[in-house]
């Protein structure tokens, strides 16, 4: 079963994607915290990140750019979900390497659909060039 680590502010709508993501098959590790969800990415070794771009401390953006430093997480796919749509903010999530950027907006149906279409690309790469590292974003609004 592929984990998820989820990064969400908003506890209760966090509590609604987790369980949109269970129901379609999904480990779930939700953190509201982005220093715990730090820790327990480099511990847990999920298969996809899904990260919020607008925490007020410290942002998915800039935990992403961290992980790009450690071996274990460099190449780990992010799905990014924000509420701003700053077209320079989505520009530096997809030069970081973002497979997907979504709306925050709860549709924990959709972001199930491309969590599943980003783990099938991550799994088809590490057949077909023998590593699983980002191929192009998915951008969905």
């Amino acid at each position: 079963m592929p984990k998820i680590l989820l990064l969400y502010e908003d506890h209760s709508e966090a509590e609604v994607l987790a369980d949109s993501l269970q129901r379609g098959g999904l480990e779930v590790m939700a953190f509201g915290d982005t220093d715990a969800a730090a820790r327990d990415i480099i511990r847990q070794q999920p298969d996809l990140l899904i990260l919020d771009m607008d925490l007020p401390r410290f942002s998915g953006l800039e935990l992403h750019e961290c992980l790009k430093f450690t071996r274990r997480a460099s190449d780990l796919p992010v799905i990014y979900l924000t509420s701003n749509h700053d077209s320079i903010q989505r520009l530096v999530a997809v030069q970081q390497g973002a497979s997907a950027i979504l709306s925050k907006d709860g549709d924990g149906p959709r972001l199930l659909e491309v969590a599943l279409r980003v783990l099938q690309r991550k799994s088809e790469s590490s057949r077909s060039a023998g590593h699983s590292g980002p191929s192009a974003p998915i951008f969905r609004d």
